[in-house]
């Protein structure tokens, strides 16, 4: 492992294992919350929700930088979008599979699996939001990507992001400052499902794309400089947080303005690091895993350790990431498995 260096600027063959990395520590965080690892912690466990917010924006704008940063100045093509699409949705149903024992008991058998509306719910839900944790962020991909591909086909970038920024500020209003909200329109858009998940990734994929066509805008940064700006609007998320629950106007944390920025910088950071790992493209696949395979063990695990008298929060955690890289270990062998080529796309 080197140290960074300050002095490198954004090039298409900047090195990419501190994505990876980062990555790989984003999924573990975003397990252990979901897991609610430290729920018996007290305002630690909230303090740890806030800490893992920077992991998902993180994964989008790196999705669009890579995906974008294909073509000549940020802009890709027909081709490039399809194969794109092609593997997220690919990925998406080879792990719709496999949670789909959660998907079924939680979305179907749970609510009412002969009620009309349980389906209709289920339907919804599956075009507008999610079927097994995790899926919304790989449905918003395709969704963002799209979007953005055919706005950049009529405006600049600056357009675009403003669009995308408008889009943004509606989440972060049914989200972070839901009490803003006079109670017809908030209940207007809660019925429509805002923030609607599919439009979670649309502003991180018009930053991505803007990082991938104007990367001589960033060629002066150094890596402290990326840092520093990383840390310095993780503070305002904060303070976001902070003056939302004072004013009495919070109901989720996972959308705010300065997590926009905090994806930016971060993103940047990496690109400028020369960080050599080992075993980076392993951490890579083994995030992917961590973050999809997640559906069955937060059901069905809980309730099989409560059964024995484990409740503890942080014990259920380490039974939970043992059931994890069993999966990543079954995963990997399958791949290595040269006459199993879909096992491929589980990555």
């Amino acid at each position: 492992m080197t140290t960074v260096n300050e002095g490198t600027p954004l090039t298409r063959s900047a090195n990419n294992h501190a994505v990876d990395l980062l990555k790989f520590i984003g999924s573990i965080m975003i397990f252990t919350m979901h897991i609610s690892a430290f729920r018996d912690f007290g305002e630690f466990s909230f303090a740890w929700m806030l800490l893992s917010r920077w992991a998902v924006p993180f994964f989008f704008i790196t999705s669009a930088y890579f995906l974008f940063r294909k073509g000549e100045n940020g802009n890709i093509t027909y081709s490039d979008l399809c194969k794109y699409l092609k593997r997220i949705a690919t990925l998406y149903f080879c792990w719709f599979l496999f949670n789909l024992p959660s998907v079924v008991y939680s979305r179907l058998y749970s609510p009412g699996i002969t009620k009309p509306e349980t389906w209709l719910n289920f339907f919804c839900s599956a075009c507008l939001s999610s079927t097994f944790t995790g899926s919304w962020y790989l449905a918003s991909c395709m969704f963002s990507a799209v979007f953005i591909y055919l706005l950049s086909k009529k405006f600049r970038s600056g357009t675009v992001l403003c669009i995308a920024l408008c889009i943004q500020a509606v989440c972060v209003f049914t989200s972070l400052y839901a009490g803003l909200l006079p109670p017809k329109i908030d209940a207007a858009l809660t019925l429509l499902r805002f923030p609607l998940n599919l439009c979670g990734g649309v502003v991180y994929f018009a930053l991505g794309k803007l990082v991938a066509e104007k990367e001589f805008l960033f060629k002066n940064l150094r890596f402290t400089d990326c840092v520093f700006f990383a840390l310095f609007f993780y503070g305002l998320y904060i303070l976001e947080i902070h003056l939302s629950k004072t004013c009495g106007v919070y109901r989720f944390s996972d959308e705010a303005f300065s997590l926009m920025p905090v994806s930016l910088f971060i993103l940047l950071a990496c690109q400028k690091s020369s960080l050599q790992l080992r075993h980076s493209k392993g951490m890579r696949k083994m995030s992917t895993v961590i973050y999809c395979c997640q559906g069955n063990i937060l059901l069905f695990l809980p309730k099989i350790l409560e059964r024995y008298g484990i409740t503890a929060s942080l014990t259920q955690f380490l039974f939970g990431a043992l059931c994890a890289m069993v999966i990543i270990t079954i995963v990997f062998a399958l791949q290595k498995n040269q006459k199993l080529k879909w096992a491929k796309y589980l990555t």
